[in-house]
């Protein structure tokens, strides 16, 4: 058991809020990159999905490798990796080096969320595993939305290197991993060849996508591959968890709501900077106060969910997050102050739906597929975080704008409305999939 809660739950507040951070916090500085290695956007892209992938495929990995070794181990080795991938970047003097460097810290930093949600869900009290959940909710939708900010200071002031410099600080974590309980283990052979071609699987798919048909057909094959061999006793991926309604609906809206998220973060830099000629420091300011009041509102999500449920409180952050999307819209090319105000929408709507989803998941799921589920839970959330800012770039290579007295329509318009319109589809999902089953006292049936 945990002999101190509090500090756990800190430290995993913090190494959850390191993953996300990890990712989103060069998309300011790769402009620089590219200037500075002579790249094109395709080329400097590499930097970021590198990440990204090695996180898909984290997420499902870690909750496998907790049950080979120490949780404390590999939260060392995490911190760890994440350093050494920081120093490599620091001094990469080519592309190749800096895509290893990210490459290596997606490896560490796919394990902070996973692990965080199997330890809140398998080692905290009952009555404290709802507020865990919703904290390490907030520390993603912090980390997602604080770090275009820190990165885009940080780029400004010291030069993009300093991005790296930022990650590498994690090493500061390590006296505090003695918090983490000690799990036992459980003898068994790690799939590393399911793992490996679970990773080249995403990797040729992202490249395919931009337009390489081969390397789309490569992914197809390797993902027939994985799954014929992933279906003995050793497998890395239960199939048969995804047969769970549970689990396939919230990885469904966990996929939906970070392809929003994360298109978003990569798209509001680029127009704010185009359209209103901000710099990186004037975009932070604008997204600012938005990410504060979701720190502010976190006892308020929470005391909401249990009075509410699932149900009602999931609706009503959804039609929050819409609301922020609309003002975002309407603010394309006029007064930054409607943006600053639609991101106080979206940071809040975000952070609900996140703390929700989580919290439903481990209230709703059999014990049996509670790591399973939560696996596959997050191996959707990352999809969803990694293809986002992938496609969203593909679309605003094709820029065009249509401009008389009476409107400004361009692809940033049609971008954000795409995004109105998957939250919509989330909205719609959670209608016709999850029902309240007591309204007075919140208790939420999921019908079949």
């Amino acid at each position: 058991m945990i002999k101190n809660i509090k500090k756990t739950m800190i430290l995993l507040f913090i190494l959850s809020f390191f993953n996300p951070m990890g990712g989103t916090l060069v998309i300011p500085a790769l402009p620089f990159i590219a200037k500075d290695f002579h790249l094109s956007s395709s080329q400097s892209s590499w930097i970021f999905i590198g990440y990204e992938v090695m996180l898909i495929v984290g997420a499902v990995v870690y909750g496998r490798l907790a049950q080979a070794f120490k949780l404390r181990t590999l939260l060392y080795g995490c911190i760890l990796l994440t350093t050494m991938g920081g120093l490599l970047a620091l001094f990469s003097s080519n592309l190749l080096l800096l895509i290893l460097a990210r490459v290596i810290q997606g490896i560490a930093l796919g394990a902070p969320i996973p692990l965080s949600m199997l330890i809140i869900n398998e080692y905290f009290p009952k009555e404290e595993r709802k507020k865990g959940l919703t904290y390490i909710a907030l520390a993603i939708s912090l980390g997602t939305g604080l770090s275009p900010i820190i990165g885009g200071v940080t780029t400004s002031l010291f030069g993009w290197k300093s991005t790296f410099i930022v990650i590498a600080s994690m090493v500061i974590l390590l006296p505090f991993v003695k918090y983490i309980p000690d799990n036992k283990v459980e003898k068994g052979k790690i799939p590393y060849l399911a793992i490996s071609l679970l990773t080249v699987t995403f990797l040729f798919l992202l490249y395919g996508i931009h337009g390489h048909i081969l390397f789309l057909g490569i992914s197809i094959l390797t993902l027939i591959i994985f799954v014929s061999i992933n279906n003995t006793q050793n497998s890395l991926i239960n199939f048969k968890t995804l047969k769970n309604k549970i689990v396939i609906t919230v990885g469904t809206l966990n996929f939906l709501l970070m392809l929003t998220i994360n298109s978003l973060f990569f798209l509001t830099p680029i127009y704010l900077e185009d359209l209103n000629h901000l710099s990186s420091i004037e975009i932070g300011f604008i997204l600012f106060p938005g990410a504060i009041l979701s720190v502010l509102s976190i006892k308020l999500i929470e005391v909401c969910s249990s009075k509410f449920g699932s149900f009602t409180f999931l609706s009503l952050s959804i039609v929050i997050l819409f609301i922020g999307l609309f003002v975002l819209l309407l603010s394309i090319g006029h007064s930054v102050l409607y943006t600053s105000v639609a991101f106080l929408f979206i940071y809040v709507g975000f952070a609900a739906v996140q703390s929700e989803l989580s919290n439903f998941s481990s209230v709703h799921l059999p014990q049996n597929l509670m790591s399973e589920g939560i696996g596959i839970s997050n191996l959707f959330f990352f999809m969803g975080a990694t293809f986002g800012p992938a496609l969203t770039g593909i679309f605003l290579d094709e820029k065009f704008i249509i401009s008389n007295k009476i409107i400004t329509f361009s692809n940033y318009h049609i971008g954000i409305m795409g995004m109105g319109l998957i939250v919509l589809v989330m909205f719609f999902i959670v209608m016709l999939v999850i029902r309240r089953k007591d309204k007075r006292q919140g208790n939420i049936h999921y019908h079949a």
